[in-house]
């Protein structure tokens, strides 16, 4: 059985094939991203990220004579279930969670949650830099898939949140009004 590790390192992306007695970097097939593989949105690296997984682990799927070289529908639905899903900080999937999405989506399977539980993700553990540039608030979430990037920081106490969250810890950490929370909407930064 083969293995496919995402890491993070020197600002890029590397997927490696574990299995049979040595690992390879996962080839990456360039149909919507030059720049490389990606995951854990749904962007054009996830894209190229799922048509190469799918590939790897279901070469009977690949077709080199085609353009692409696995249904679009397929990879897509793919990038949908599972790429876009897998967590920021690294992960790792097995081929035969890989084979069971597949085996489920050539049976029809509609559901997105279905076919997406038959891939089993073991995410790999943050860096302390990274970890500290995820909003807590989506890390504690269980209805995000994927932590969002800090980009908010409360001037109160200087921890990073993402925009969707920046507002509620204001209110409940530091009892900022309602009243406050217009002005700064309206743009006043706060300002009475």
């Amino acid at each position: 059985m083969k293995y496919y590790i995402g890491i993070r390192r020197d600002g890029g992306c590397l997927v490696v094939v574990l299995g049979n007695g040595g690992f390879h970097p996962l080839t990456h097939h360039v149909h919507h991203s030059p720049d490389g593989l990606e995951w854990g949105y749904g962007g054009s690296g996830p894209a190229d990220l799922a048509m190469a997984i799918l590939a790897d682990a279901a070469p009977d799927l690949f077709d080199d004579a085609e353009e692409p070289p696995i249904p679009v529908q397929m990879y897509q639905q793919f990038k949908h279930d599972v790429v876009s899903r897998l967590p920021r900080s690294g992960w790792l999937i097995d081929q035969a969670g890989v084979l069971a999405w597949v085996d489920a989506a050539n049976a029809g399977v509609s559901d997105p949650r279905t076919r997406g539980s038959l891939v089993l993700v073991q995410p790999l553990p943050l860096s302390a830099a990274e970890e500290l540039a995820i909003c807590p608030t989506c890390r504690e979430d269980p209805e995000v898939a994927c932590p969002r990037d800090a980009d908010a920081t409360c001037r109160h106490c200087g921890q990073g949140f993402c925009g969707r969250h920046i507002l509620p810890h204001l209110a409940q950490a530091h009892l900022v009004s309602a009243e406050w929370r217009g002005h700064l909407k309206a743009g006043t930064g706060g300002q009475r």
